[in-house]
């Protein structure tokens, strides 16, 4: 015999009041690095490295604001991954994207396998979390 477990629906459907901070700061962020292309002041290469980089802060910023705030916990760990990229993007466009883009490639695997460990951690086989089960309520 299957026990199901409910579904429980969330307590916040809407967008919350962090959505809409960190939405500001991206698109300033955006704004004053398109500004400053148009302007002269930073070339292509030099634009695109520095706005990856201030994009992955600001990524990593919200995923540990949300990590500590449990309606939105469950959006840090994909922040925090988007930072991530944003950082290697900043280190390709730095150093050279004709040469080192497949680090794009490497940070992607490294995630996606970190990620994959992390759930075999967190899963415990089905005949382990019965006997758990039947221990807490006997």
């Amino acid at each position: 015999m299957v026990n199901e477990v409910p579904e429980v629906p969330r307590a916040v459907r809407g967008p919350d009041a962090f959505s809409y901070l960190f939405a500001g700061f991206l698109l300033l962020i955006l704004g004053v690095y398109l500004l400053a292309l148009n302007l002269g002041m930073l070339g292509l290469r030099e634009a695109l490295s520095q706005l990856f980089f201030c994009l992955f802060i600001l990524f990593v910023a919200d995923a540990a604001v949300r990590f500590r705030a449990p309606w939105t916990r469950h959006r840090g760990l994909v922040y925090g991954v988007l930072g991530g990229l944003f950082l290697t993007l900043s280190f390709v466009f730095r150093l050279g994207a004709e040469r080192w883009w497949p680090l794009i490639l490497v940070f992607s695997s490294v995630a996606l396998l970190l990620w994959a460990f992390m759930g075999f951690r967190r899963r415990k086989p089905l005949k382990q979390a019965d006997e758990s089960l039947n221990e807490a309520f006997s």
